[in-house]
């Protein structure tokens, strides 16, 4: 059934590139010959697979290696220690060192002060995902925002979501900044 969706959004796309399917260690794990198989489906379709909310479950690294996953999410609660936990900040250092050398992007979420947005900058994040630049929004509005974001920050955020439906969407800063 979710393939059969994912098929039909493709018809109003131009490209998969716009589609990124997330999936949480936990779905993974309880179902994982199926999640392997809609995963494998949903890659054959050119959208891309994120991992969401690593570092939670109980999956093992093979989980990783297995998924043939694009995008690595961490964790919010990880994010939110790095300042208070020395461990906390060892393991996203090691997580987007990993990921990358994988071949994966890795994307923060929670990003929440400037302090943890320069710390995942020096480390090498590629997004960030967090109130440090925005509350979830109407999609509608995200141009609006963009392009205020970008008078105000000089960052370059795309502003080409004319197209975006009424859901509430949470601005992801390409290059954590």
């Amino acid at each position: 059934e979710l393939i059969g969706h994912l098929e039909t959004a493709l018809q109003d796309l131009e490209s998969a590139d716009a589609l990124q399917v997330e999936i949480t260690e936990t779905a993974f794990m309880e179902r994982r010959e199926k999640a392997l198989i809609a995963v494998r489906q949903i890659k054959d379709l050119g959208i891309s697979i994120a991992i969401d909310d690593f570092g939670t479950g109980f999956s093992s690294l093979a989980y990783l290696r297995d998924l043939g996953a694009d995008v690595l999410k961490i964790d919010r609660t990880f994010v939110e220690g790095m300042s208070r936990k020395e461990s906390d900040l060892v393991i996203v250092r090691s997580t987007i060192r990993m990921a990358h050398e994988l071949g994966l992007k890795v994307i923060a979420e929670g990003v929440e002060t400037d302090w943890q947005l320069l710390q995942l900058r020096q480390l090498g994040c590629n997004q960030i995902q967090g109130f440090v630049y925005a509350k979830p929004i109407p999609g509608l509005a995200i141009p609006d925002w963009a392009t205020s974001f970008n008078e105000e920050n000089g960052n370059p955020i795309s502003t080409e979501a004319a197209n975006a439906d009424e859901s509430n969407i949470l601005p992801i800063i390409s290059d954590a900044g």
